[in-house]
């Protein structure tokens, strides 16, 4: 709300709305670039671009439904542009540019299978031709240069994708057993039913989550859920449904109902255009969870969310102090000043990890990486860990009990199966067979694929 706010401070023109937007769409080449570069390089990427040995074109985001939603925002956003006057006649080059933008951003939409990629596209791309056919003629050549980049970027990129696609949909069909995505909606859904009014709290869903398992696998024991420990239902309304209940329900329906608003008084046209935009993005946080993942989509989805609102802006004069002003300018510094401080420090802790997995951090590792808000949580889990292993290596057995009784506390927030897995090897070390099993038990129950677990629940039955 309060970047929203700000965006809508700056009181945008039109003409500079569409060079923004330009600037928007033209950083999809540099991604769908990368993604190209992953599918022929693989593993051989240079060394600050994020490798890919499968040769999946996941770009930067690193998780190929991303790159994809985003590359598909990009597509939109060009189709948009080509509509208005910034790109009309006599803007060769710029044009060029978009064209080649849409080509390779269209062609790994395609090569990617993304499911949540080709719908967003199917649905925008028409909406959006609909809402701005009479500017798009008026601009008929590049328009159709656009759409003719979209139909055959897609179609090349489509044959080697469509096996993963088709894959994915046959699972989401066969129930249970072939798609955890669906046990992961069913446990959901009996949570909001266990407290639909206020739900389980605000950053609740990862333990009441896990803890709701072994009941799914009593119910069904043929269902099918992830191996790993799952933070996110797939679902952004699940997710606050189960963490806020009904009364963050109200709040989303009401942000919900602002949003149509605005865009109803912009005019159908334009509305329709604007809900084009918007789409990619918003629907794919109904399956997975891109605002958690990346942060390009975030800013991008209040950058368009900002577009119907600025149609409502009225300007007003508020006369300050002189002292106001330049306390105004000093905090502004002040801010942009530990803004830039925070993102040195968190490349800097990135380092550590880089160094601690080189073996070259044996002392005192991650030290800078655990005084990190944003990295210390996972500084903490890789030091506990390297703790644990080295000091039942040299036999220090108060260190191993140390990391029990931290082990078991972080169960109560975060029950994870490798935690799991680590508990029992420390409480085998200390030779406490009740502890070790009954560990392993409360984990296999959560965890019934881990198959550490069930030899070690097996082990105990002697």
């Amino acid at each position: 709300h309060h970047y929203l706010t700000r965006v809508l401070a700056v009181n945008l023109k039109q003409g500079r709305w569409d060079k923004l937007l330009y600037i928007i769409a033209l950083s999809g080449l540099v991604h769908a670039a990368i993604g190209i570069a992953q599918i022929w390089l693989k593993a051989d990427m240079p060394y600050l671009l994020p490798k890919s040995p499968n040769g999946v074109p996941s770009g930067l985001f690193q998780q190929i439904n991303n790159q994809a939603t985003f590359l598909v925002a990009v597509i939109s956003l060009s189709l948009f542009l080509a509509a208005r006057p910034l790109l009309y006649k006599r803007r060769l080059f710029m044009q060029l540019l978009l064209v080649i933008t849409v080509l390779l951003s269209a062609y790994i939409v395609g090569v990617s299978g993304s499911r949540i990629g080709a719908l967003t596209l199917f649905i925008s791309v028409p909406l959006l031709i609909f809402a701005l056919r009479r500017p798009l003629l008026r601009n008929s050549r590049f328009s159709a240069a656009i759409l003719l980049a979209i139909v055959m970027g897609f179609s090349a990129g489509l044959l080697p994708g469509t096996s993963k696609a088709i894959d994915k949909t046959v699972a989401m069909q066969s129930g249970y057993s072939g798609s955890a995505r669906l046990g992961i909606y069913k446990i959901s859904l009996d949570l909001v039913a266990e407290k639909p009014v206020f739900g389980h709290g605000v950053g609740s869903f990862a333990s009441v989550f896990q803890f709701a398992r072994p009941a799914f696998f009593e119910q069904n024991p043929d269902g099918t859920l992830p191996k790993q420990i799952v933070s996110h239902p797939h679902n952004e309304i699940i997710q606050w449904l189960v963490e806020g209940g009904l009364i963050a329900l109200m709040g989303i329906v009401l942000v919900a109902i602002g949003v149509l608003r605005a865009l109803r008084q912009t005019g159908w046209s334009r509305g329709l255009a604007y809900t084009g935009l918007l789409l990619p993005i918003v629907l794919h946080t109904q399956v997975e969870l891109p605002l958690y993942t990346s942060i390009l989509h975030w800013f991008v989805l209040v950058i368009l969310l900002a577009l119907p609102f600025s149609h409502q802006l009225t300007n007003r004069n508020n006369s300050l102090t002189i002292y106001a002003n330049k306390l105004a300018a000093i905090s502004l510094w002040a801010i942009v000043g530990i803004f830039i401080l925070f993102l040195l420090h968190t490349v800097r802790s990135n380092w550590d990890f880089v160094a601690f997995y080189k073996g070259e951090q044996r002392e005192n590792p991650l030290q800078i990486a655990k005084q990190n808000p944003y990295l210390s949580d996972q500084a903490q889990w890789i030091d506990m860990s390297a703790m644990m292993y080295s000091s039942m290596q040299y036999g220090l057995k108060d260190n191993v009990e140390f990391y029990t009784n931290w082990g078991e506390q972080y169960l109560t927030k975060r029950p994870d199966v490798d935690l799991y897995q680590k508990l029992t090897d420390a409480y085998e070390f200390l030779g406490n067979k009740p502890a070790y099993c009954d560990v392993a038990k409360r984990g296999f129950e959560i965890y019934p694929q881990a198959e550490r677990l069930q030899r070690a629940v097996e082990y105990c039955r002697y």
